[in-house]
């Protein structure tokens, strides 16, 4: 980059609308493309200030020519690089109007952000998650199966943020039983809580898992907490008789 100056998009002149489309490629294009910079911290630089400027400037940066950076640096060897591109695309994916732009991108780079669930770093490995989640929100039916249940899996592992991460994630596929149909004889959120403890049951059964209840239970206190405190609808389901 040597001694050339470039703003920062906090410091571009309101009316400068056409200042970044010259200032981009020499400032940040050149060294996300070439992935040539040594230095991890420039480069997790680079993709904050892409993702700041996308935001800021959507109609010259929310396309495919500049979010394909994003993707790319997805794959880079180091983590703090990889948590910036997670944490860059988090602020896309929260603007609804902007789910359509991303479609492209989701469809190609959906793959290497649930695979990152498992990354080595807990950090970005939770923050991968969080994307999955907010993806999911988004376009409905972008997740396979085998996607889900990847994750799911991930509630059993032993960093707590990771597993905090995947019972949101759980919760929010699986088990909120928040929209479920009263029955009769209970109120609705007897009746809620009740498919949820239900549906919790089976899935631990599912995953033959005995020995690490505990462990979906604390991913899960985050999210659950009306259920899994309501100690009468616990003690009913204990009580009932088989039928």
């Amino acid at each position: 980059m040597g001694t050339q100056s470039f703003f920062l998009p906090s410091e571009v002149p309101p009316r400068a609308e056409h200042i970044p489309t010259i200032l981009y490629p020499t400032a940040y294009a050149e060294r996300l493309e070439l992935r040539s910079d040594v230095h991890p911290d420039i480069r997790a630089l680079c993709i904050e200030e892409l993702g700041t400027w996308i935001t800021n400037y959507p109609q010259n940066f929310l396309n495919d020519s500049y979010l394909k950076y994003l993707g790319w640096m997805l794959h880079d060897k180091q983590g703090l690089v990889r948590l910036q591109c997670l944490q860059s695309l988090h602020g896309l994916y929260n603007v609804p109007q902007w789910t359509g732009k991303l479609e492209l991108f989701t469809s190609r780079f959906k793959s290497r952000i649930v695979a990152m669930a498992l990354d080595k770093e807990p950090q970005v490995s939770a923050e991968a998650i969080h994307l999955i989640i907010l993806i999911s929100k988004c376009m409905e039916n972008i997740l396979s199966r085998e996607d889900c249940e990847s994750v799911h899996q991930l509630v059993y592992t032993t960093n707590r943020a990771v597993a905090v991460a995947a019972g949101e994630f759980l919760y929010q596929r699986i088990l909120d039983t928040s929209a479920e149909e009263p029955s009769p004889e209970h109120s609705h959120r007897r009746s809620a809580h009740a498919a949820f403890f239900h549906l919790l049951i089976e899935f631990f059964i599912s995953n033959e898992l005995h020995d690490h209840a505990a462990y979906l239970v604390d991913s899960l206190w985050d999210s659950a907490v009306p259920q899994l405190r309501d100690w009468e609808c616990q003690t009913d389901l204990l009580l009932m008789k088989k039928t």
